[in-house]
């Protein structure tokens, strides 16, 4: 289901048009917020953000399309901000007039820690089997 909603909101950021001679539409990233997690650099299909050395960049902001604010309400701790944007907390604004989740900073540091973690160790686990295997059949 997670899947199928993904695959559905991308779809519908790469219909929207993009306008030639309209003002730019930048995402800016508020460092106070940002806990380097990655989630705007997987989720957006234009190239504009990269990690560098761990920590998330606005590289290729050209490259965004006008009126998509899809990042910014993928980021856990709302630091990306498009100051174009109608409603707060995405136009950087304090009231919050859509609707998205705040999570503590710190909260989500541990998070995906634990998660990468976890997946390494699920990575040796898997690695360790295979070669036991192959050692095995010599």
């Amino acid at each position: 289901e997670g899947d199928a909603e993904l695959q559905k909101a991308r779809a519908e950021v790469q219909a929207l048009p993009n306008k030639y001679r309209v003002d730019a539409w930048y995402p800016a990233l508020d460092k106070d917020r940002c806990v380097d997690c990655g989630k705007c650099h997987d989720f957006c299909l234009f190239g504009v953000y990269t990690i560098d050395q761990g920590e998330v960049k606005v590289v290729n902001p050209q490259h965004c399309k006008n009126n998509c604010p899809a990042c910014a309400r993928m980021c856990p701790t709302q630091a990306i901000i498009f100051p174009k944007y109608e409603k707060s907390p995405i136009n950087g604004g304090e009231e919050a007039e859509e609707k998205m989740s705040v999570v503590d900073a710190e909260a989500t540091k541990a998070l995906y820690a634990n998660t990468l973690r976890d997946r390494l160790i699920q990575r040796r686990a898997t690695s360790a089997s295979f070669l036991k295997e192959n050692r095995d059949k010599e």
